[in-house]
């Protein structure tokens, strides 16, 4: 399972943005910051550890340069959008750019936290943007899905719907994995597999939340 992290540094912040989010990688956004104390990225991987999935941390900086597009699927993905990263006008364009492509073994989860007050005054722009640049995440799949995209408010919150996420990336993976023929090789391969159990925790949306409100995909 890969994790990709699709967030600034605290050299590359959008002006004026609070710096204490941040550190010298992508992967060391901390959305939660103070009440969290590690970096995300490593907290979702431990999360998907315990599902017992092996797990890779990358940054989608680092990983937007290789198109996968009609490609079979290398990894199942779960991608965290940091909102202010769509303030670069080059990584929006590249965000888009991956949205535009059928990537549905990539769920996308938005952590943004409620005590975050600078987030908080700008989140109808930034809410905006991330719609307009990402509208195939942002509208498609299971009700849970679209919410995780729409924001995950708080670390108990991300904790809970992180193992649904994980489930749809993994079966949406088998799906399209399994549909192409292998590459190289005479011999019969073997059908790709994954595991990882469900955690017995669940995420319930905000039923008020406009991506509760229209039916599953």
């Amino acid at each position: 399972m890969q994790i990709t992290i699709a967030a600034p540094t605290r050299h590359d912040l959008p002006d004026g943005r609070n710096s204490d989010y941040y550190g010298d990688h992508p992967q060391d956004w901390n959305p939660y910051h103070p009440a969290a104390a590690r970096p995300l990225a490593y907290v979702a991987e431990e999360l998907v550890r315990s599902l017992n999935y092996q797990a890779r941390i990358t940054s989608f900086d680092e990983e937007s340069g290789r198109p996968e597009g009609k490609a079979p699927p290398s990894t199942p993905e779960i991608l965290l959008v940091d909102r202010w990263a769509l303030q670069d006008e080059d990584r929006r364009r590249r965000l888009a750019a991956f949205d535009a492509e059928n990537r549905p073994w990539v769920t996308m989860v938005v952590p943004w936290s409620r005590e975050d007050h600078q987030s908080r005054a700008a989140e109808a722009e930034l809410t905006e943007k991330l719609e307009a640049t990402m509208p195939a995440k942002m509208r498609h799949g299971r009700t849970f899905c679209r919410a995780a995209a729409r924001g995950v408010p708080t670390m108990e919150a991300f904790g809970q719907i992180l193992p649904q996420v994980v489930e749809v990336a993994a079966q949406q993976y088998l799906k399209h994995a399994t549909a192409y023929p292998p590459v190289t090789g005479g011999g019969h391969g073997e059908r790709t597999r994954l595991t990882g159990p469900m955690g017995s925790t669940s995420y319930t949306p905000d039923p008020h939340d406009p991506a509760t409100e229209a039916e599953d995909l």
